[in-house]
């Protein structure tokens, strides 16, 4: 009698969590199995209801836009591929070039709107936003909520033209942005006081000017890991990394950059917030 051992997994499967526009429960993940011979547009297919062109598959980004998938590959050829483990995705509604270029016109005509106003303008601006938020008062903005916002400060816009500035700044397609968001997306990049007194602090731990703050780092400036609750929590603030979930054990200049920019978007005032930084890190007194 001839024993034929049983076949081995050559073909694993690995789980897709997907988050899916348009469910009952916009954070219920739906599992999708799928092998390295599955391609995006066969995931795409299955949970768009055959409508694989009008939809993407995204990362879950959480401070930057979500790294799109290429729908003309495998699954395996788009992210590391591990049998028997579990990545998260979104499924994101699908905009032509001419609608993130259309989106981007208009934010650039808000921020000028605002920068040529009085300093009122921009409290007034958030007064509208968080108006609306507060119908729902889920901290999320829809596009009738963020055009309504706008349309009370006095800039009218499209549902169409609402919708595109809504997907220029919804980095994680969700199909909703924060106010924190959009705070951000307007204000940009720290401007030239803010973001010096950012970089004075972070120099004042980057004492190798390696571009990384370590915890030895900390410990050189007279900071203990450990004992320090305060510290302990800001710098696990970046210890996610994004791109392979393991802890890195280090805060960039981009990272940190990026952490005050969040800060800065809420703060009207450049003297107000150089005071803050300064403070916070015990830094020689310029204000």
């Amino acid at each position: 009698m001839t024993v034929t051992n049983p076949p081995s997994n050559t073909n694993p499967t690995m789980n897709l969590e997907i988050l899916v526009p348009g469910r009952t429960d916009p954070w219920a993940f739906e599992t999708v199995a799928v092998t390295r011979d599955t391609t995006v547009v066969d995931v795409i297919k299955q949970l768009s209801g055959k409508k694989e062109g009008k939809y993407i598959l995204t990362s879950c980004g959480l401070y930057a836009r979500g790294s799109d998938l290429d729908s003309s590959k495998t699954v395996a050829e788009n992210i590391k591929f591990v049998g028997g483990t579990t990545v998260q995705l979104r499924l994101a509604p699908k905009f032509s070039n001419a609608v993130l270029k259309r989106g981007e016109e208009l934010l650039e005509q808000i921020r000028e709107i605002i920068n040529t106003r009085s300093g009122r303008t921009w409290a007034g601006l958030m007064r509208s936003l968080r108006i609306m938020d507060s119908h729902v008062d889920d901290r999320q903005l829809s596009v009738e909520e963020l055009k309504e916002g706008l349309q009370k400060f006095g800039m009218n816009m499209s549902s169409d033209d609402a919708a595109a500035v809504m997907r220029a700044i919804d980095y994680d397609s969700t199909g909703t942005i924060s106010i924190g968001e959009f705070v951000r997306a307007i204000r940009g990049k720290l401007n030239a006081p803010r973001l010096e007194v950012v970089k004075r602090a972070f120099e004042k731990f980057d004492r190798d000017g390696s571009g990384e703050i370590t915890l030895k780092d900390l410990e050189l400036a007279g900071y203990t890991y450990t004992q320090d609750k305060h510290m302990r929590e800001f710098f696990n603030q970046f210890q996610e990394d994004q791109e392979n979930g393991e802890m890195d054990d280090k805060i960039t200049t981009d990272e940190f950059e990026e952490y005050y920019a969040r800060v800065s978007a809420n703060i009207d005032n450049d003297l107000h917030f150089v005071e803050l930084v300064e403070k916070a890190w015990k830094l020689p007194r310029t204000v």
